[in-house]
């Protein structure tokens, strides 16, 4: 399994899941990463410094607004985005990407 490639689709951020009928997403490029954060696009850098080593920086989003509920859930996860240090695959193929708080997301392949 590798980060490049098809889109994942956001399931949990940091053990509190998700609000019912948003989307979250990341889709990793050459040395990008960008999707939906809920209410709006985001882009940004991202480098792997060794095996399931990750930084994430430069976040960028659109500025449209929406709901406070998805706002502060888009903020949450833009948070945790500049905050990535590790990466891993579990068993059933999920990504988990760690902060350097211990926090994590996880996300799928839809």
């Amino acid at each position: 399994m590798q980060l490049e490639g098809p889109e994942w689709v956001v399931e949990d951020l940091a053990g509190r899941g998700i609000i019912d009928r948003s989307r979250m997403t990341l889709e990793f490029g050459d040395g990008r990463v960008a999707g939906l954060a809920s209410c709006n696009r985001y882009s940004a850098e991202w480098t792997s410094s060794g095996p399931g080593r990750m930084e994430v920086g430069g976040v960028v989003a659109t500025m449209r607004a929406c709901a406070p509920s998805l706002m502060n859930q888009e903020r949450h996860f833009l948070e945790l985005l500049e905050r990535l240090e590790a990466f891993r695959f579990d068993e059933t193929g999920a990504l988990l990407l760690r902060t350097s708080r211990g926090e994590v997301i996880l996300a799928r392949r839809p």
